[in-house]
């Protein structure tokens, strides 16, 4: 049974959801993660228990970050060279749009601040 984002982060809020994170987490981690180098992220899409997207939600929710499809949302020409290609290749990031004098982007991974 498939359940969504926000079912699955009130579970994993509760105390029995913390308690099945830190013993899943061990144990994925143990099967999969460290031997390849994984982030439990991308363990568990290789291990074909979550599919890539649900997995990019769950972490949106986790980092309190909005989700972004990228094959809905088109980013808009004006901004793609704001950002240095070094910094876009590096942080695997993709300038989005500007709002309010802020240029959003979209990113596999939380950025550090540079």
């Amino acid at each position: 049974m498939r359940q969504d984002a926000v079912t699955l982060q009130r579970f994993y809020a509760s105390p029995l959801g913390q308690a099945a994170t830190r013993i899943l987490s061990g144990k994925l981690t143990d099967l999969w993660g460290d031997a390849r180098g994984l982030s439990l992220r991308d363990a568990v899409v290789q291990m074909k228990l979550v599919d890539a997207e649900a997995a990019a939600q769950a972490l949106a929710v986790e980092l309190g970050r909005p989700f972004v499809d990228l094959n809905e949302m088109f980013p808009d020409d004006s901004v793609l060279d704001r950002v240095p290609r070094s910094v876009v290749k590096r942080n695997v990031v993709l300038p989005l749009f500007v709002d309010d004098d802020c240029l959003l982007i979209a990113c596999v991974h939380e950025p550090e601040p540079e």
